[in-house]
């Protein structure tokens, strides 16, 4: 193994802007979990805070907004929501991933907070990180060519 291979190996430590980003996910995740509580569908489709369902949220899709065709994420914000709320169907319908990246999402807080306690090396290896990371993505992408498929990628 030559110098720069060995570097590639390396443990992420403190310096290299780990612990940056550990807090940043945890943030985000954090956001996540309040935000699927404070947030509702409206029969429209649109996402709306609890309360106010006179103000609906901006749809955030580029895909959907310029192409009207679904992305591989696309419903996955209501799905969650719909799971926060205990409407498995709703959530399923939304999005067949949306459960997965529900549980993935709530890992990462006290997957996070333990990194943060230890800056050292990481809890997952960066090859199972990478793994567990493309896998999520070519789960996605799989089932966006299965909507596609099936002839429902197009908008509403």
């Amino acid at each position: 193994m030559n110098e720069f291979d060995a570097r590639a190996c390396d443990w992420p430590t403190a310096g290299d802007g780990a612990v940056q980003h550990h807090r940043q996910v945890l943030a985000i995740a954090c956001a996540v979990g309040v935000l699927a509580f404070a947030l509702q569908e409206v029969p429209d489709g649109r996402v709306t805070v609890r309360g106010f369902p006179q103000l609906p949220l901006p749809r955030t899709c580029a895909s959907q907004a310029w192409l009207g065709i679904r992305c591989p994420g696309c419903g996955l914000t209501r799905s969650i929501i719909h799971l926060a709320g205990g409407d498995w169907r709703a959530s399923w319908r939304d999005h067949r991933l949306g459960g997965l990246m529900a549980v993935v999402i709530a890992l990462q807080i006290p997957y996070r907070l333990l990194a943060l306690r230890r800056t050292a090396r990481p809890l997952i290896a960066p090859f199972w990180q990478a793994v567990l990371s493309y896998g999520l993505i070519a789960l996605l992408l799989g089932n966006w060519l299965v909507d596609l498929m099936a002839g429902r990628v197009s908008s509403p």
